[in-house]
């Protein structure tokens, strides 16, 4: 759990730890996103759009259907 405190990123290994997590630590992990939301945004809601002009990205994020390694996607650039 200290990774989330030592990392602006975390790799997937860690990421998968945190999956598996047993029930103490889910709990952990879900007080300290709790504390750090409260800190950043408050009770707050905020609406976000996007609007991409442009499905080429050099990031490989893991979640994300239009990563760099995802070699199935056509990609496009408006001009």
């Amino acid at each position: 759990m200290n990774e989330i405190n030592s990392h602006r990123e975390l790799s997937l290994e860690q990421i998968v730890s945190f999956l598996k997590a047993d029930r103490q630590e889910e709990n952990e992990l879900f007080h300290r996103s709790a504390t750090l939301k409260q800190a950043y945004v408050g009770n707050n809601v905020y609406l976000r759009g996007l609007i991409e002009l442009s499905n080429i990205c050099e990031k490989d994020c893991y979640y994300c259907g239009i990563r760099c390694s995802n070699r199935k996607v056509q990609r496009y650039r408006l001009t």
